[in-house]
């Protein structure tokens, strides 16, 4: 589905930079997901290091060229990121993806999204749900019905 959303971001002092307008694809898991976060490589690596969140460096030296990941847990992290799931990432454009709650987001700092970028972002996320391990999908399920 398709949304447009608009942010206003405040500043230190109180003051307020302008509405910025952005697009995001947003899957929701149905079940309650661990915290991650993927940001295209770039020089602002240390504001999540600054956050607590753990920078992590996988298997694939290609994905950690092209993404900083950041969990405050890593083996979720690592069963996030299969090898299935980041051959999906390296051939698709280069989103932030973050999982929070029971939702998963694609987005672009600042950039919206056209059509064809929707289906690409929709790929990455569903791709990324999809190649979550068998077991891992069990355990998901099982916090969510509380155990039973």
């Amino acid at each position: 589905r398709r949304q447009r959303v608009s942010a206003r971001r405040a500043a230190c002092g109180g003051s307020q930079l302008p509405l910025r307008d952005f697009s995001c694809a947003v899957v929701e898991a149905g079940v309650p997901l661990g915290t991650l976060l993927l940001r295209p490589a770039g020089p602002l690596h240390e504001v999540g290091d600054s956050m607590g969140l753990q920078d992590m460096h996988l298997e694939s030296v290609a994905f950690n060229r092209k993404y900083r990941v950041e969990s405050t847990d890593r083996r979720w992290a690592y069963a996030v990121l299969n090898q299935k799931t980041m051959e999906l990432m390296l051939n698709q454009p280069s989103f932030i993806i973050d999982f929070q709650g029971s939702q998963v987001m694609a987005r672009w700092e600042r950039k919206r999204f056209s059509p064809r970028d929707f289906r690409s972002a929709l790929t990455v996320v569903a791709g990324m749900l999809d190649n979550l391990p068998p077991d891992v999908v069990e355990q998901l399920k099982e916090t969510a019905s509380g155990g039973r």
